[in-house]
């Protein structure tokens, strides 16, 4: 009788000492494979979750500064350069700069290659005495993209409703007449009051010939949140310059994203650390729950093996007696492990598969080795302190 055959015959015999042992391991492979699927799909759902909030964060900011665009659009500028030596207080009270600068600086910036602002339009404005109505009225001159056609000016509303002017009327200013082109809608008090003319018109009446007060520019959206750092890179290239941020609009909604990516960022890093102590904390639990299962299954299959070649003393004396070596008589009991570990390993990873819908063939192939394992070290001692016993002692009956 071959070995195999041997091995058969030792299941079939103590059948439900080899079922118990199955059912040990099998119990032994669910828990060592569910704590990995369990700390898997919590890092899954930990990942999922996380990305969710940031996405979240990501279209918030999004939505945020679409609305900032929207609103620098509307605003038309939200930079300002002034002459260095303009006291900001006169300038925010009157509206205007009383100094002034070359307009050559709007060419200097331009060829810079700067592109933390756009679109610059030159400014003179100043108030003045309008000698045909006596009124006082702020003159403007602009140039670039906002240039006034030559012969045509701009009106604020006030202007327009207290000299019944409207678009193709005439108006005469410092003895020049000029056609209306637009009537701008009612803004602030300043620009309610406001002549805006072509800049080089301007700068003639009000004799500064190639000056400027004034550099409106448009911030770019990659500089939102550093006026510092165009400060600095518009004082490197026009030294003699300062500048302001202007739009409050524009600031409040540049700030609100601000303040939702701090926030976000600092919510998504606080659930972050928190799932981080979570899954240490389940880690912990996992790392002391498994170890004591996987050695009470161990020792359960010591005696479940113990009692069994116990009980098998006397076919194991003879056995031994008919000339089968230690290591044949052995082999019997310990491919009955093998087996025993194969089945409980298959069934405990099945089990495991489908509660968690799934398992990777790499963590299957990997625990499968591991439940074999278990069942021959809850074996091994028993099975070799049996077949190493004198075979005429046990057929004696000797203890």
């Amino acid at each position: 009788m071959n070995l195999f055959k041997l091995t058969v015959c030792e299941l079939l015999h103590r059948r439900g000492n080899f079922l118990l042992g199955v059912l040990s391991v099998l119990l032994a492979t669910a828990v060592l494979s569910g704590s990995l699927l369990l700390l898997g799909a919590y890092d899954r759902r930990a990942g999922e979750i996380l990305a969710a909030r940031q996405a979240e964060l990501e279209t918030k900011i999004q939505r945020l500064q679409v609305d900032t665009v929207s609103a620098m659009g509307h605003l038309g500028f939200n930079i300002i350069i002034l002459p260095a030596g303009q006291n900001l207080a006169d300038w925010y009270g009157d509206d205007y700069a009383s100094r002034t600068m070359p307009e050559s600086y709007v060419q200097t910036l331009e060829k810079s290659g700067l592109v933390t602002i756009e679109k610059l339009t030159p400014i003179l404005r100043q108030k003045i005495r309008w000698p045909e109505t006596l009124w006082t009225v702020i003159l403007a001159g602009a140039g670039g993209s906002e240039a006034v056609p030559a012969g045509q000016v701009d009106i604020g509303i006030e202007i327009s409703r207290g000299l019944s002017l409207k678009s193709g009327d005439t108006l005469q200013l410092m003895s020049q007449r000029f056609t209306i082109r637009n009537v701008m809608p009612q803004e602030a008090a300043a620009d309610d009051v406001t002549l805006t003319l072509p800049l080089t018109a301007a700068q003639e009446i009000l004799g500064k010939p190639g000056q400027i007060s004034e550099i409106r520019a448009l911030q770019c959206r990659a500089a939102w949140r550093d006026i510092t750092r165009i400060r600095e890179e518009v004082g490197g290239i026009l030294p003699g310059t300062q500048v302001v941020e202007k739009g409050s609009e524009v600031l409040a909604k540049v700030a609100a994203i601000r303040l939702v990516e701090e926030k976000g960022a600092a919510q998504i890093a606080n659930e972050q650390m928190m799932r981080e102590q979570m899954r240490h904390s389940v880690q912990r639990t996992l790392g002391i729950l498994v170890p004591v299962i996987l050695l009470t299954c161990i020792a359960w299959i010591y005696l479940l093996t113990s009692d069994n070649t116990a009980l098998r003393m006397t076919e194991i004396g003879t056995l031994c007696s008919l000339g089968f070596s230690s290591g044949n008589v052995a082999a019997v009991f310990l491919m009955r492990a093998a087996l025993l570990g194969l089945l409980g390993g298959v069934a405990g990873l099945l089990i495991s598969t489908i509660v968690a819908h799934g398992m990777s063939v790499k963590l299957f192939a990997l625990l499968l080795p591991c439940a074999l394992l278990i069942a021959l070290a809850g074996s091994f001692r028993p099975v070799w302190r049996a077949v190493h016993r004198d075979p005429a002692d046990i057929l004696r009956g000797d203890p």
